[in-house]
């Protein structure tokens, strides 16, 4: 089974991913890996991130790599770079 500790699997499908970060609790929004998992399936996963990891550049890429348009939620000083 590929997944992360907490169960998401790398490769499930792009909406479920979103709504289970969506749904998460504060401490999976939190956790590094859940979230690099999440955006690297679906980019918009990034506006349920943490504020910390939205500020994250290499979750911020991860993000951006896999759809543009999730550049709108991250920390604005990345915004720019």
């Amino acid at each position: 089974m590929h997944g992360t500790q907490h169960g998401l699997r790398e490769h499930a499908p792009h909406h479920l991913l979103l709504r289970a970060l969506q749904r998460a609790s504060e401490r999976l929004r939190d956790d590094e890996a859940v979230v690099r998992v999440a955006v690297a399936q679906n980019g918009y996963a990034l506006q349920y991130a943490a504020a910390e990891l939205k500020g994250d550049r290499a979750i911020v890429l991860a993000a951006v790599a896999q759809n543009g348009r999730a550049l709108i939620y991250a920390a604005a000083e990345l915004k720019g770079d």
